[in-house]
């Protein structure tokens, strides 16, 4: 997300401060981020995350850690 962030954004802000951190404008960019091999992770919801790789056929992308 943009400036002003997200509940997620203010989370990666608090766990280390070492990581960079790339806000984008939303969370199919985040998952397009990821794919292209150049970005680590994107922290977003793991069902929403797992609709945008189904839906639009991101490559190279899974969901990980426990349903919520």
């Amino acid at each position: 997300m943009e400036e002003g962030g997200d509940i997620m954004h203010e989370y990666a802000l608090g766990i280390n401060n070492s990581n960079t951190i790339i806000p984008v404008k939303n969370q199919y960019e985040a998952l397009l981020l990821v794919a292209s091999g150049n970005h680590d992770a994107a922290l977003i919801s793991k069902l929403h995350g797992a609709y945008l790789i189904n839906t639009y056929g991101i490559p190279g992308v899974k969901t990980t850690g426990p349903p919520r």
